[in-house]
């Protein structure tokens, strides 16, 4: 689990999760190869496989300037395949759907409470 993770490392669990989407980007990045070997020969069709690529923008939210601090250190250390294959596993696609439903149902039930 992350809090295993982040004590074998001495770091936060918040640090391990930034961590790891830090990684899935510079894999991907990896995964397609330099630029220089992404041209297409119909130069106005971008590159098929930066489709693929999961635009994340890795933001660690806190007001505390000590969280900050702690989190802008991720470079420090490294997680090994086994645990980016661990944490990858954390969530699937079926667990962020059925977040987004009960998202939705409750602020269904929000909008049709009664105030009083």
């Amino acid at each position: 689990n992350v809090q295993t993770i982040a004590e074998f490392h001495s770091v936060t669990p918040a640090q391990v999760l930034l961590r790891w989407l830090f990684q899935q980007q510079q894999q991907q990045q990896q995964d397609l190869g330099p630029p220089e070997d992404r041209q297409t020969q119909n130069q106005t069709q971008p590159y098929e496989k930066e489709d693929e690529i999961r635009k994340i923008c890795i933001v660690a939210k806190t007001a505390t300037p000590e969280r900050m601090y702690v989190n802008r250190n991720i470079f420090n250390f490294t997680l090994t395949k086994e645990e980016m294959g661990l944490l990858n596993g954390l969530t699937t696609e079926e667990d962020i759907r059925a977040r987004e439903n009960l998202e939705l149902y409750r602020k269904i039930s929000i909008l049709t409470t009664p105030q009083n």
